[in-house]
């Protein structure tokens, strides 16, 4: 099984984060209904366990923080809504 981060930064853009989750999930529903195992273990990662976007309108909780070590086979990082900077 393929381990795959999704980055959750503070200014992501909701729909790049949503987006990337689904599309691997997918996947997964997909294999599954063939008789086959899932590929991905999709998680997503953040400086925080609740990440706010947009100003605080959404909060994601995520899997993991990046403080934790962990192994991962790909990393995704969405689009952000504000420049890089922003949210360092």
């Amino acid at each position: 099984m393929k381990h795959v981060s999704i980055v959750v930064p503070t200014g992501g853009a909701l729909t790049g984060i949503e987006v990337a989750r689904h599309i691997f999930t997918e996947v997964n529903d997909y294999l599954v209904n063939e008789g086959k195992g899932p590929l991905f273990n999709i998680a997503l990662v953040g400086a925080w366990p609740a990440v706010q976007l947009n100003n605080g309108l959404f909060t994601i909780q995520v899997d993991a923080t990046i403080h934790k070590t962990w192994k991962t086979d790909l990393i995704i990082i969405p689009a952000l809504h504000s420049t890089i900077a922003d949210n360092l």
